[in-house]
């Protein structure tokens, strides 16, 4: 995650960079009264820079790593259409719920991050039909309830240990009144009482 917010840095810091040297070049020829000198670095940096946040924003790049950061670490491709980008969304709220929710069980999942990956690839994929695409984000969307739900459902075991443990008690605790109250009938009728 943190290797797809850098790249992402990187490239509107490289776009920044670009407008601040075209500010300074233009800034500095106009203050020698270079003004058509001026006007012509200040649009073509401008057209630079613009060009180059379209380019970025047309393969959707921009959108990958600031709105699925997670997806993004993966290196996987860019979605061609609103499926792929549907299974995008599901693979990260898995992903999140394993960074979260499921952080305590990671040990049962050791695959999970490689399941993900590859079913995000196959969804992909430029020869995955849209059944196939919408049935791989349901699975991720299943899972990632799953995965969320186990943290809730974690005091469910707990509590039936507890009930067992209760059962087991009050058993041995009724077996323990039945015996008392079967000791005294057999002591009276040892001494020749009435039961």
């Amino acid at each position: 995650m943190i290797r797809a917010i850098a790249r992402t840095g990187l490239h509107l810091a490289s776009e920044l960079g670009l407008s601040a040297l075209t500010v300074a070049i233009s800034v500095t020829l106009f203050d020698r009264r270079a003004f058509p000198e001026a006007l012509l670095v200040a649009f073509l940096g401008g057209l630079t820079v613009s060009r180059a946040v379209s380019v970025l924003r047309a393969r959707q790049t921009l959108r990958l790593a600031w709105r699925f950061p997670r997806v993004d670490a993966l290196g996987l491709a860019i979605p061609r259409d609103e499926e792929g980008w549907r299974a995008i969304e599901a693979g990260e709220a898995v992903l999140a719920a394993l960074d979260s929710d499921a952080r305590a069980y990671r040990e049962f999942f050791p695959t999970a991050r490689r399941d993900v990956r590859l079913a995000l690839e196959r969804a992909l994929q430029p020869s995955a039909k849209a059944e196939e695409v919408q049935a791989l984000t349901a699975s991720l969307r299943g899972i990632e309830l799953r995965l969320r739900n186990m943290k809730k459902s974690q005091s469910a075991p707990a509590a039936l240990e507890a009930l067992d443990a209760l059962a087991a008690r009050s058993s041995a605790l009724a077996e323990a009144v039945d015996e008392l109250s079967v000791r005294p009938n057999v002591i009276s009728l040892r001494q020749g009482g009435r039961a």
